[in-house]
Order: structure tokens, then sequence, then C-alpha cells
């Protein structure tokens, strides 16, 4: 969700705070402390989508960003749901044991699966870092699904 407040506290130190979240499994809550470098689009339909990573491969986000973007506005379209939160980011991490995982607002990837550098990386590649961010943004998908419909399975069968 994004930032309301920020307050300064001692020895340079901040806290932020931020709006309330919607319903979700608690498994799907993300915590990032990092010092990466950010990128970001808007949807659509206003959705800001950004996408994180280590400041030497930030320049390797864009494929991801642009891919992104158009997979929420392709099953908001689809699906006809708008997607529930005002953001949603992606971050490349170093040494990430999973491929990726589909934390709710924060879409965490191994380095491999989100960046992408023209003219060096293979065209392979090139789908695998799309396939990678439909499938885990198709997870939020159904989650909201069932969540709007509870205790049926109508998302599976679409």
């Amino acid at each position: 969700m994004p930032r309301i407040q920020q307050k300064n506290r001692s020895n340079n130190m901040v806290a932020d705070i931020y709006n309330t979240t919607e319903k979700m499994s608690t498994y799907l809550l993300a915590f990032i402390i990092c010092d990466f470098q950010k990128k970001s689009k808007i949807t659509e339909h206003g959705i800001e989508y950004g996408a994180w990573a280590r400041l030497e491969y930030i320049d390797q986000v864009d494929l991801a960003l642009d891919i992104g973007t158009k997979v929420i506005t392709n099953y908001e379209n689809y699906f006809d749901i708008r997607f529930p939160l005002p953001k949603q980011d992606m971050i490349a991490i170093p040494d990430f044991a999973a491929g990726a995982m589909e934390n709710w607002g924060l879409i965490t990837y191994r380095e491999t699966a989100m960046l992408f550098e023209e003219g060096v990386a293979a065209e392979k590649n090139k789908q695998r870092v799309a396939t990678v961010i439909a499938h885990e943004l198709a997870h939020q998908r159904i989650f909201k699904f069932h969540l709007k419909y509870p205790g049926t399975n109508k998302a599976v069968k679409m």
C-alpha cells in the first residue's frame, strides 16, 4: 500500500506509515528492506507498477515493467475485475530460493526471472520473464476472485 505518512525519529531514522491493506492470506505478506533503485509506470487504469533492482541492474527492469503493466490491464479487461490495489511492485532479489512469489502488492522474483538485458540475454530469457510475470499476476487474479466469490472455484473454471 502507498505510504501515507513519514515520521522523523532519533538517529536519522524515520517511521513510515502505510494505508491498511485489503483482506489477504498471511502467506502473501512481504516486507523488504534494501538499498535498491526503482522505476515505475502507470497502467491503463491508473495503477502504479514499480520495479525494484540493485543499482547495477536497474536498467534491466524495462521489459518487466512493460509486461507487468500490460498483463494487469489485460487481466482487468478479460475478467472485468479491477486490480484492487493502488500500486503493485516487483523486486529482483539476488540468490532468491524460489523462482517468484505473488506477495500481495510486492511480487518477489529471482533476478534471472525478472531482469532482461536487450542485446545480451537470449530471446528465450525474454519469454521466460514474460511467462513468470504473467503467472504471478494470474495467482493474484485468482486470489482476488476467491475473495469476491468465497467458497467457489469459478476462477479455475474460466
